[in-house]
């Protein structure tokens, strides 16, 4: 059995390069291995000169070290089993590796410096509000209605076991026409107070008509609401504590009303509410607020 003859190294002699331009085309060499090198892999870098190719040759002349091919009792002679052949690959620099990429040290939004200037210590915002404290010397006519029997005490809307809280009530066109009121302006709003608690800071009473008939916590009304008392509210006193209006609210008087009660910036003792149990009539939202920190 004839035995086929192995190559033991393969050298790549040269690489020519076919370019053209305009009418005329031009040959460039590009020499790359040679019967010397002694490495298995080389970069070689075209020549730069604004040259457009057209086709790339690449020459190949292979050989076996003293022309010795290997044997079986010696693998190592010369060419062995997988030397008569030469494998190239071409690869394009700018394409290894499509995910990869680089991130700037840091990212400020509006700001393109590459020196941001921070402090370790917490920096503060004020902001300045005016509040209004109403008071009537003279009342000349004053029509109250009074809406439920109030056989229960509730720490809402007055939880001061966060730093803030809104609770929002529904009060039906039946219920504030059973109570005797008429369409107009509405002036002050009175809670009984059945325990006293801390100051309040910042409380907030607004005022929406509405055509619901009921409150879900899940879609709760945050626009269109009229402010009608904003005043930090002390309770000195068991028993109705009247908030007049610093901006009446015009009641149409067939519209539902739904009264939203805010506060915030403190935490203290609460102060319960006499007050009615009514199904899907009051929702409220006491929890701490959330960021997400790097």
């Amino acid at each position: 059995m004839k035995k086929m003859k192995k190559m033991k190294k393969l050298l790549l002699a040269g690489i020519l390069l076919a370019s053209f331009s305009g009418k005329s085309q031009d040959t460039t060499i590009v020499q790359t291995l040679t019967f010397d090198s002694t490495g298995r892999a080389y970069t070689f870098t075209f020549p730069d000169d604004s040259q457009s190719y057209r086709k790339v040759l690449m020459q190949y002349r292979m050989r076996c070290t003293g022309g010795l091919v290997s044997n079986g009792s010696n693998t190592n002679l010369g060419c062995g089993e997988w030397d008569y052949s030469c494998n190239t690959f071409l690869t394009d620099s700018t394409k290894t590796d499509s995910i990869k990429s680089t991130h700037p040290d840091f990212i400020v939004s509006g700001f393109t410096g590459t020196t941001f200037n921070y402090t370790s210590q917490p920096t503060y915002t004020y902001y300045q509000s005016t509040q209004q404290d109403v008071s009537y010397t003279t009342v000349n006519s004053e029509t109250e209605g009074v809406i439920g029997t109030g056989a229960n005490a509730s720490n809402f809307p007055f939880d001061l076991s966060t730093e803030q809280a809104k609770t929002q009530y529904l009060i039906t066109a039946t219920e504030l026409l059973n109570s005797g009121l008429i369409a107009g302006d509405l002036t002050g709003l009175k809670l009984d107070i059945s325990s006293l608690g801390s100051d309040i800071n910042n409380l907030r009473i607004n005022l929406k008509s509405t055509p619901k008939t009921s409150l879900n916590s899940n879609t709760p009304d945050v626009d269109g609401f009229s402010t009608v008392y904003y005043l930090n509210t002390a309770f000195t006193a068991i028993g109705d504590h009247q908030f007049n209006f610093f901006n009446n609210f015009n009641w149409d008087g067939v519209s539902n009303v739904i009264v939203e009660i805010i506060y915030n910036g403190n935490v203290g003792t609460s102060s319960d509410v006499v007050s009615e149990s009514l199904s899907n009539h009051g929702i409220s939202s006491n929890g701490d607020d959330f960021s997400i920190d790097f």
